[in-house]
């Protein structure tokens, strides 16, 4: 299993992925991280290319790592919509549904969507499921065939920020992902796990401990 917070360009397969978000991870660790956190944020550019190179390269992975949700049949990435799939602009596709993506042959968990709600696609694992706004915490247990999914209902801690909730159904955000005793591939690097739990304990108590 691959895990990732938001999302992969089509362009990037696993060695390709690792390979820039080890380069962001490189910036962050030396001495170029205040230069690159002063010019890290912006919508630009937005397809991916191999030639991409300094500010742009490295601004470009972290969209698509952190912020990705929509693409176009080339991989032009799309901002502006947070909602649910059909509210996004004509001729955009979540970036999981592109059928030529060099992705499609992993299992990837990630989150990042709130509004995304249930997806019923080989291999991909949405667990981002509105635990903030009201919705659920989502567990999933990836050493089962197939994957078992866990929910539990939790009290909204916060109101959506304006934009976050347009298309929010019941059941969506924040989300507890458990592995066990399981390799897992998670951006940048790789570790073997025994035990892992990503999770918001004074969100829900019931996972303290």
């Amino acid at each position: 299993f691959t895990m990732l917070h938001a999302g992969l360009p089509p362009q990037w397969d696993l060695e390709l992925a690792s390979r820039c978000a080890r380069e962001v991870e490189a910036v962050l660790r030396d001495e170029r991280c205040p230069d690159f956190v002063s010019g890290m944020y912006g919508n630009k550019p937005k397809l991916w290319s191999n030639d991409l190179a300094g500010r742009d390269r490295l601004r470009f992975i972290v969209n698509c790592l952190t912020r990705m949700r929509f693409c176009d049949s080339d991989g032009k990435l799309e901002f502006k919509c947070k909602g649910a799939p059909g509210q996004q602009r004509t001729g955009y596709y979540p970036w999981f549904e592109i059928p030529w993506r060099a992705s499609r042959d992993l299992n990837i968990v990630f989150g990042h969507w709130s509004t995304l709600g249930t997806v019923d696609i080989p291999g991909v694992y949405p667990t981002d499921t509105a635990c903030l706004w009201g919705g659920r915490l989502t567990a999933l247990r990836i050493d089962a065939a197939p994957p078992q999914r866990f929910e539990l209902d939790c009290q909204g801690q916060k109101a959506p920020v304006e934009g976050a909730s347009r298309g929010r159904r019941p059941g969506q955000a924040g989300s507890v992902v458990c592995w066990l005793q399981t390799r897992l591939n998670y951006l940048p690097g790789s570790a073997q796990v025994r035990h892992y739990a990503a999770a918001d304990s004074d969100t829900h108590p019931a996972i303290r401990g």
